[in-house]
C-alpha cells in the first residue's frame, strides 16, 4: 500500500518548515530554514516588516526537500500554519501595496495610546475579546489610514498571513475566522466583522475577502506553485 502524506507549510517568525505527515497524523520527513522581520529601508529606525518574498522562497525551498524525500506522488494535501496579528493590503492579484508590518514593529505603540480617545479599552474587550496591544492588527489598519492611506486606497483586500501564503500556492483570496478573530476587528460574540471596530480605521467589511472555515477546501496548487515547490498541482488543496 502507498502511503499518503499531507504537507505542512509551517511559516513561523524565527524558523520556516515543511513537515510531511502521515494518515497516523505522524510526522515522517521535515526541512527548515531560518526566519526573519527585516528593518523597513524608507521607513524610521527601528520599523520592522516582513519581506513575502523571501519567506516563500524558503518555503519552496523546504517543501522541495521534503517532496524529494516522500516522493510528490504521495503528496495528497497541503495546509498552512503561522501567526496571526499580521497582515497586508493587497491588489486583486495579490500584489502587496505596503509591505507586511511585523507583530516586533514599535511603529503601532502611539496609535496603542491614542485609541482609547475614540473608544474605551473595555467596550473593545467586550466587542473583539482583545486587550489593547501594540501590535494587534487593528491598529496596523489605523496607522495605515493615518499614515499611508494610498496602501489602502490602492487595495482590493487585506489578506491575514495565512492568506498571503495560500494566495502563492492557489492564487486564491481567502480569510478565516480563527485568524481574523487575531486582528481586533471582529465581534466574537456575531463571529463576524465588526463594523464598529472597521469604522476606526475607515473601512467596512466589504474590504475583506469572504469566509473559509478552518480546514475548509480553499483552492488548488497551481501549476506554478506546484513547479516551485515539489508539489503536484492536481490533487493536493488547501
Amino acid at each position: 500500500m502507498v502511503e499518503e502524506y499531507v504537507l505542512v507549510l509551517d511559516c513561523g517568525s524565527t524558523n520556516l518548515r515543511t513537515v510531511a505527515i502521515d494518515s497516523t497524523g505522524k510526522p515522517v520527513a521535515h526541512a527548515s530554514r531560518p526566519n526573519r522581520p527585516h528593518p523597513q529601508t524608507d521607513g524610521k529606525a527601528g520599523w520592522l516588516i516582513w519581506n513575502l518574498d523571501e519567506i516563500w522562497q524558503k518555503l519552496s525551498e523546504t517543501s522541495q526537500e521534503v517532496s524529494r524525500i516522500i516522493g510528490p506522488k504521495n503528496i495528497k494535501a497541503v495546509t498552512v500554519t503561522t501567526w496571526g496579528a499580521d497582515g497586508t493590503p493587497v491588489k486583486r492579484d495579490g500584489t502587496l501595496t505596503y509591505p507586511p508590518i511585523s507583530w516586533q514593529c514599535p511603529r503601532t505603540q502611539e496609535t496603542a495610546k491614542s485609541i482609547v480617545e475614540k473608544m474605551s479599552a473595555w467596550e473593545i474587550f467586550k466587542i473583539t475579546g482583545y486587550q489593547i496591544i501594540s501590535f494587534n492588527t487593528l491598529l496596523k489598519l489605523i496607522w495605515l489610514r493615518e499614515n499611508v492611506p494610498k496602501a489602502l486606497d490602492e487595495a482590493y483586500t487585506w489578506l491575514m498571513m495565512p492568506g498571503l501564503l495560500v494566495h502563492r500556492l492557489t492564487g486564491k483570496l481567502h480569510i478565516d475566522p480563527t485568524s481574523a478573530s487575531t486582528m481586533m476587528t471582529m465581534d466574537l460574540g456575531r463571529r463576524d466583522w465588526s463594523e464598529t471596530m472597521l469604522e476606526l480605521a475607515g473601512l467596512d467589511p466589504s474590504f475583506f475577502p469572504e469566509w473559509r472555515e478552518p480546514g475548509q477546501i480553499v483552492g488548488y496548487v497551481t501549476e506554478e506553485a506546484g513547479r516551485r515547490c515539489g508539489i503536484p498541482s492536481v490533487f493536493p488543496w488547501l
